[in-house]
């Protein structure tokens, strides 16, 4: 009936009915290529995310995908390095989208579509 506090340093024991204390997690979402990807948070509870800025156009995949956590750590990790300025940051869940990934696979038949006529 109910939940109780274990004895410090008991295990948690279904006959006695105790939780024992284990520590808060948290984790969030970001893109990595097309998929969500979840992620362990810091110790800080931070959300980083970063993928390629507006105006990056080159082929470094580490950078084109994006992934879980900061520009400069992704950067560190690369094998095949790319520029700070090409990478940009955000702090939100599912935030490192661009729109280019989701207007060029729209714009692609509609332009093929309009040639042909």
């Amino acid at each position: 009936a109910g939940c109780l506090s274990c004895a410090m340093g008991a295990a948690e024991d279904p006959n006695v009915g105790c939780n024992p204390y284990k520590s808060p997690t948290f984790s969030f979402q970001c893109y990595v290529g097309k998929n969500e990807t979840r992620c362990p948070a810091d110790a800080g509870f931070t959300i980083a995310c970063f993928g390629p800025a507006k105006a990056y156009n080159g082929a470094v995949a580490a950078l084109a995908n994006g992934g879980c956590g900061t520009c400069a750590a992704a950067r560190t990790a690369a094998s095949d390095a790319f520029e700070l300025a090409d990478c940009a940051d955000c702090s939100k869940t599912l935030c490192n989208t661009s729109s280019a990934k989701v207007l060029v696979p729209f714009l692609a038949p509609l332009i093929a579509a309009l040639f042909f006529l």
